[in-house]
This record gives structure tokens, sequence and C-alpha cells, in this order.
């Protein structure tokens, strides 16, 4: 399959092709806790990225960007020379733009994708049942028929918007999605959010007999988003703790997390060919 083919060639060895002079300028998306320039003061000290830093005599910087659509501009106007996301991120930007290639391809610390919620009793009484939903779903074996769906054996070319429930008189929540992580968390071009992020909330939303909102909100903005009360659901991704300051911050105090519902450690870096 597609993409457990390309996955066993990343964990066989780490594929590297970059130039050994120069400042590499990496674009990623925005973390909206934490600045440009304590991101790029913490991340070189992680053996992740010590490679890339030997490569370029430790001229590394990062530019952030709001939107996937920015940063694939950034890339195309030579604003950066690399963008750095998950693979499966990486195959469907290959999928759509023939002329990218991926260059670089690391083993990081796990990444967990969850949903997160505003800490207090709402919150966290919402964070309970999606947890009680997400388990259920894991049970039915449904769980794993999306996850070969969109990320291991995707067909980019036929991903569909995803239909939702709808429950007379029920409650419902509103959730944001950046559609800044395709196939994962993915908007087309009609603005239909669709991918597998979707597809999960829409089974959770039929298990807790709730109506589902979606409202598109910008990957920087998720957390304002619930702050203010917009919205009471934000997709979620994040490394596991580690000792750097990096790993430390990347959860405002605010926020709480669901438990994780799908978790990749191979990260890409794509270019221009």
């Amino acid at each position: 399959m597609k993409g457990r083919k390309f996955l066993a060639v990343l964990l066989a060895a780490l594929l590297w092709s970059l130039p050994a002079f120069g400042e590499l300028k990496t674009g990623k998306l925005s973390m909206s806790w934490i600045s440009e320039e304590d991101f790029s003061a913490a991340v070189p000290q992680s053996w992740l990225w010590s490679l890339m830093d030997s490569e370029h005599d430790g001229k590394i910087s990062y530019k952030f960007y709001d939107t996937m659509n920015a940063m694939i501009m950034g890339l195309n106007a030579g604003e950066v020379d690399e963008i750095d996301v998950p693979q499966a991120v990486g195959e469907y930007i290959l999928s759509v733009n023939p002329e990218y290639e991926i260059c670089c391809a690391m083993r990081s610390r796990p990444t967990n994708f969850a949903f997160g919620f505003l800490r207090g009793e709402k919150g966290e009484a919402l964070c309970a049942k999606f947890n009680e939903a997400l388990a259920s779903l894991m049970r039915s074996g449904n769980f794993s028929d999306l996850q070969e769906k969109y990320i291991y054996d995707p067909d980019f070319a036929s991903i569909e918007p995803v239909e939702f429930a709808e429950f007379e008189s029920a409650d419902k929540i509103i959730v944001a999605v950046t559609g800044d992580l395709p196939p994962v968390d993915y908007v087309d071009a009609a603005g239909n959010a669709a991918g597998f992020n979707t597809a999960i909330l829409a089974e959770i939303g039929r298990n807790l007999g709730l109506n589902v909102e979606l409202v598109h909100i910008g990957h920087s903005g998720k957390t304002a988003a619930l702050s203010s009360g917009r919205v009471d659901v934000v997709f979620w991704y994040r490394y596991l703790a580690g000792d750097e300051d990096i790993f430390k911050l990347e959860v405002p105090e605010r926020v709480i997390l669901s438990n994780p519902y799908y978790m990749t450690d191979i990260f890409v870096h794509v270019r221009k060919k």
C-alpha cells in the first residue's frame, strides 16, 4: 500500500540531499503559544534537528506561517528553502503539486493528534465524553477503517466532504477546522471539511448524539477561538514531552487535550525540485 511502503522506506534510513553550506530557511505552521525566536533557540538543541544543524554549520532559521496555503506560497516565493510537515501531509502535498519533492525524512519524537478543549467544568466534561466516544470507535473497528482510508492507503483524488448526522433538539458543539494538515485536517477548494479528523469527528457526533457545526479558523487562531468561546473544540497535535523547553510549551495552560487518536513519528521536509 502506498502509505505503508513510503513509511517502510523512511524507517530504514534518514534521507538527506541537503547542501553542506549556507543557512537553511525552514517554514513551519505557527504556534500561537511560542514565538519564532523562542522556537528557533530551543529546537536546534534536540537530537531531532542535530543533523540539519551540522549540515548547515548551525545556520538554521525558522519562519512561521498562519496557514498551509501561506506556507506553500512562501516556499514558492523563496522565503524559505523547505517546509516541515508530518509525513502524511508531505505525501498529500506531492500528490497535488508535482513540482515538489521530499528532500529529508526524520524520526522525531512521537507526535499525537487529539482534540483540544478549554480547561474548566464545561470543557473537561466534553473532553471526557470525547474520550468515551473515541474508545468506543476504536473497539468497533471503524477507526481502523478510517485510518486505512485517509492515512495508510489514501486516494487523494477522491477525498469527499464528510457528512454529519443531525439530531432534532440535540445539543450542538462548534468545532474549529483549519485545513492546514491535509489529509488529516483538510478543507477542500469549495470550503467543505473532509479528511481523517473530520471523519473521526462525525463518528463522535453520532456516538454522543450531538449536532456538530464546523468553523474554519486559521491554525494560529485556534487557542484564541477556544478562549473566547467562539468554538468548543479544536483539532490539536503535539510532540510528546521532552527535556527541551520547546516541548514544555506546546499546550497552553488553559487547554486540555483528549486522549490521542493518531500518532506519527515521521516528519519530512518538502522543497521545490
